[in-house]
């Protein structure tokens, strides 16, 4: 199973349709086969969420170590810019748009 590409996905997606194909049967191949890669999505996604900030530091090593300096800093102000926000959320006490 790989960790980080959307190949867990595709598995997932392509049982659980052939499962739902076959009328959602509660036993049999069909079944078992969408259980599998069920569990195997779910455990490469709780992967990804734990050690989002280890991918994330991965990624930027690995595009300073290409020499892609572009790349890297574009990356790095990406996740540095991702906790801003466009407007403020409060203005002379009012808040909401209607507001």
């Amino acid at each position: 199973m790989a960790y980080g590409d959307s190949e867990s996905y595709e598995n997932y997606r392509a049982a659980f349709l052939d499962w739902v194909y076959c009328g959602k049967p509660r036993t049999g191949v069909t079944y078992d086969i969408m259980r599998r890669t069920r569990s195997q999505f779910k455990l490469a996604l709780r992967y990804c969420k734990q050690h989002a900030d280890m991918l994330r530091a991965d990624a930027h090593a690995t595009a300073l170590m290409s020499k892609d300096f572009n790349r890297f800093w574009e990356n790095i102000n990406k996740c540095n810019n991702d906790k801003i926000k466009k407007y403020t959320p409060v203005l002379d006490g009012c808040s909401g748009e209607n507001e």
